[in-house]
């Protein structure tokens, strides 16, 4: 069958559905893909099929179904609403007829839902006298509808679900010292949308929460829009990819730096390294990195002059590699010390022996060996470790190995355990400035 995007006008029609609920349900399609939408009910004694219309701007629903009297015997209504009466037969030739005007009528730009705002205000502007005032206004309906609020750039100071299948929500908006509660029923889902702490922009009607006789101001909510890249840390979450998976996949892109990652997940994933990273265009996308870079110029490049919409931060590591500790200067003091009081030593056959005696690991004693080897310190032959005695004095840091060790320690230090806020002004800092995230 036709999906809503795929057609003009939306006419469905079942045996069974309750007429008294098509009205709701038409709503919800015309919402859903904003186009006008028609939903029946058929009786499967009379054969008669009977519902609700709704419509868009620009698409006259009452004018239009006038053409169609010959097929409805009843129906009435407005230009945005109708309700209907016809032969369950005539179903599909209505379907046709409506798409047909909708097809001359609309444009392109008339499916595209805008949200009429009434007034945009801060957090502060929105009290109890204001919507109380406003609500002189009333009574509301077709003519005279309820007026829409937005709130601009206020911070997301907490949001949850609510209701008993957690599928409404609850969010508390600051902007200085002032807070206001918006409610969402059946946008349950905006919790895995947006991050606590992120600046949110909001559209919804004004209403007056009263509880305990105590009466609040509250913003019912409409629609929400997060006006910067969000950061969503999945560090240590041992189900990351279960989450990631549920992202859209048009817009999503998982990335590894470490080719090895992709034996070890079950989604598909891009590995980047530096002979590609320049064909990867990450802008307005959800960005996944599931493991730690081993170089902080590759992220760089991955991310300048360029913004993502969302990243998810997982960077899991592999253990036995980034937990090993960094020598200390007082290790490369007692080994060169070792070292020239023996003059040589056997490193390929004894070379263990000393790290289990010293409480090192293999790849401490085989890092310290390198950068010796680096620095002019030692030469090496047939697994013998032999001292130079005219070596001139250099720093470690004139190691390459040394440097680059250094470098990584610390960007390992800087992804996983900086705190969330941290990491994103970190990660700020790795993006040239363009324009805002919409």
């Amino acid at each position: 069958e036709e999906t809503g995007d795929d057609q003009s006008a939306i006419v469905v029609a079942k045996a069974g559905w309750n007429p008294g609920v098509v009205g709701i349900v038409a709503s919800k399609l015309t919402d859903t893909f904003s186009r006008p939408a028609i939903v029946l009910g058929i009786d499967e004694e009379t054969q008669m099929a009977k519902g609700s219309a709704r419509s868009i701007p620009g698409f006259d629903l009452f004018f239009h179904l006038s053409k169609c009297r010959d097929i409805l015997p009843h129906f009435g209504g407005h230009p945005m609403a109708a309700g209907m009466t016809l032969r369950a037969d005539d179903v599909a030739l209505l379907r046709e007829r409506l798409n047909q005007y909708a097809n001359e009528t609309l444009t392109e730009e008339d499916f595209i839902p805008i949200q009429r705002v009434d007034a945009v205000c801060k957090v502060d502007e929105l009290t109890v006298e204001a919507i109380e005032e406003a609500g002189m206004l009333s009574p509301f309906g077709m003519s005279n509808p309820k007026p829409f609020i937005m709130i601009e750039d206020a911070k997301l100071e907490d949001i949850r679900t609510i209701g008993a299948n957690h599928n409404h929500i609850k969010m508390s908006l600051k902007d200085e010292d002032k807070l206001l509660d918006c409610v969402g029923f059946h946008q349950g889902k905006l919790k895995e949308e947006i991050v606590p702490g992120s600046r949110i922009s909001v559209i919804g009607e004004m209403s007056v929460n009263e509880w305990n006789n105590r009466k609040k101001p509250q913003l019912m909510l409409k629609d929400a829009r997060v006006d910067e890249w969000q950061l969503f840390d999945l560090r240590g979450k041992k189900d990351w990819e279960k989450k990631v998976s549920t992202l859209d996949s048009e817009k999503s892109l998982v990335v590894c730096f470490d080719e090895a990652t992709k034996q070890d997940v079950d989604i598909p994933i891009h590995h980047v390294h530096a002979e590609n990273v320049s064909t990867f265009d990450v802008q307005g996308k959800y960005v996944v990195f599931a493991d730690v870079p081993a170089d902080e110029q590759l992220l760089k490049q991955l991310l300048e002059n360029q913004k993502p919409a969302r990243i998810y931060t997982v960077f899991q590591r592999k253990e036995d590699h980034f937990m090993s500790s960094f020598p200390s200067r007082d290790q490369f003091k007692w080994f060169y010390g070792f070292l020239f009081k023996r003059g040589s030593f056997p490193i390929k056959e004894q070379g263990m022996d000393l790290a289990k005696h010293r409480g090192w690991t293999k790849d401490t004693i085989i890092f310290m060996t390198k950068v010796f080897f680096e620095l002019g310190f030692v030469k090496i032959e047939n697994g013998v470790l032999s001292i130079v005695l005219d070596a001139p004095k250099k720093d470690l840091t004139a190691s390459a190995s040394y440097t680059a060790k250094q470098r990584l320690m610390e960007l390992d230090q800087t992804l996983t355990y900086s705190s969330a806020k941290e990491l994103k002004e970190w990660l700020n800092s790795m993006m040239s400035e363009v324009s805002p995230v919409l």
